[in-house]
This record gives structure tokens, sequence and C-alpha cells, in this order.
């Protein structure tokens, strides 16, 4: 050390300084932290959430690596965003089970994230009104008119009341 004349320093543990790692970490928490306020996510679903903000902040480009994602950087490939273009976490959709007929096969749940190595492209993960998650790839998002129909308010009441109780 003193033939470079490096200085040594003590650092306390478990900080920031010790990893820089440790500050993405943290804007990551952060990050999630505000979304799960602001979509009123239950805490139990953290584990979709974190993933779904961690791809986010991969594929959104940084100043402090000249306008390039993580990703890039890591792959040296465009990130692949179509997955997360027309859902946020969370979000309210409809989804369809063709394992009902002949009832109605369009249910209302709440989309999780991209389900990656499940089926084909664009399949995501779905919460469903009983807490199950389930993945699809017949997805949609509500229309103007199902976001102020009153019965369709109705629904996601309800559904928001059945949920709680089981998630948390």
């Amino acid at each position: 050390r003193k033939k470079y004349l490096i200085h040594q320093t003590v650092t306390e543990p478990h900080t920031p300084q010790q990893n820089k790692t440790e500050l993405e970490i943290g804007a990551l928490k952060r990050h999630y932290r505000r979304l799960m306020h602001n979509q009123s996510i239950p805490e139990s679903l953290w584990d979709f959430g974190l993933k779904h903000t961690a791809r986010i902040r991969s594929f959104t480009a940084r100043d402090s690596l000249n306008g390039r994602t993580p990703y890039e950087l890591l792959t040296g490939q465009t990130p692949d965003i179509s997955e997360i273009m027309e859902f946020s976490l969370y979000d309210w959709i409809k989804y369809y089970d063709s394992a009902v007929f002949p009832s109605k096969r369009e249910f209302l749940g709440r989309w999780l994230g991209p389900a990656e190595h499940v089926g084909q492209a664009l399949c995501y993960y779905i919460l469903k009104d009983n807490g199950q998650v389930i993945a699809r790839s017949s997805v949609r998002p509500l229309t103007p008119d199902e976001l102020t129909n009153p019965d369709e308010i109705q629904a996601r009441e309800n559904f928001t009341k059945q949920i709680n109780p089981l998630l948390g």
C-alpha cells in the first residue's frame, strides 16, 4: 500500500460504499415502492413488482452509459420493449379462457408482467380474482367504455374486495 500511495480506509458494513451495485439495488427498491404505492399493489406481489421494475430500469437509457441501456451494455443488443409497452404493472385487463366453454370466456384480471419462457411471445402473468396467478397470451386492456361503465366499475371494486383478504 505504501509503495503505491494507497490510503486504507474502513467503511461501515452493509453500506453502498462497499459495493456500487448496492446503489442500483437501492434505486430499484425506491422505484418499486413508488409504483406499489401509486398503483395500490399488495405487498405480497413484491416478486412480480421487483422483476418488472428491474426490467424497466434495465431497458431505460442512461446518461452515465452514454445514452445506452444496461441491457444493451451487457448483451450488445437493443432491448425489445414490446412486452412492456401496452400495460403497466397491476393494470386492469381482460383475459380469455377457452376452457370454460360454453359460458363466457372473458374475465377481469390484473396484469403482473411478461411471463418469460412460458408459452409464446407476449405471454403475461395475470392475477385472477381468486388470487391465482396464471399465464395467458390472450390479454387486452380495458376499453374507455369499460373504464367508465358502472357495471364494470362495480366488477373492479368486487375484484379488489375479493382479492385483498387473499393477498393481505
